[in-house]
């Protein structure tokens, strides 16, 4: 971030990931790539990015990111009724995992087509004859790879990645006995 200026962690994460892109395909220029990304990234130049070195993408969408988009998919969803699915998971220990998605296809974005894709899942926990304790979320993405019936589990539970890295590896790496943490300094001196 310019010294000048007030600290914008979105500036800062954003010119990394263009540093680290030009860099990855310098020394991999042929590697195939699918870039699993946060909250900070569904922006017209991080698409620019993939699409100038062919990876692909899935990005968590929250609501507000991309306001246009966000009303499209509402807009879509009504003609694309078809673009669900559900699956419901008894485990062995009794408790049931019910996911259901939804996705919107074919939409523009300043010229990236973008797909949209959404899993609502309920885990339900039978603690005992009768009692019973449920768990909701909703994890969703905005995604440039064809999506439909035969791979939305796959393309969401890829998505989900992200959150696994973010709340696993950072979480083992914080408290696992490896001390790290963040540096919450303006400025390094070598």
């Amino acid at each position: 971030n310019p010294s000048d200026k007030e600290y914008d962690k979105q500036d800062c994460e954003r010119k990394a990931f263009t540093r680290l892109a030009a860099r990855l395909k310098q020394d991999f220029p042929r590697l195939p790539i699918l870039i699993l990304a946060d909250g900070l990234y569904p922006y017209e130049g991080f698409f620019m990015t993939c699409k100038s070195n062919n990876w692909s993408y899935i990005v968590t969408f929250k609501e507000g990111n991309l306001p246009t988009i966000w009303e499209e998919t509402r807009e879509l969803q009504v003609y694309q009724t078809e673009n669900h699915h559900h699956e419901m998971i008894m485990r062995p220990d009794g408790n049931t995992e019910e996911r259901h998605y939804h996705w919107v296809t074919g939409m523009d974005y300043h010229g990236y087509r973008l797909n949209w894709l959404e899993c609502q899942e309920t885990i339900t926990k039978n603690k005992g004859s009768k009692e019973v304790e449920e768990a909701q979320c909703t994890f969703t993405h905005i995604t440039d790879l064809p999506i439909g019936t035969s791979n939305i589990i796959l393309t969401s539970r890829t998505g989900r990645l992200r959150w696994k890295i973010e709340n696993e590896g950072f979480n083992t790496l914080k408290k696992g006995g490896y001390e790290m943490e963040h540096k919450y300094s303006g400025s390094f001196e070598f």
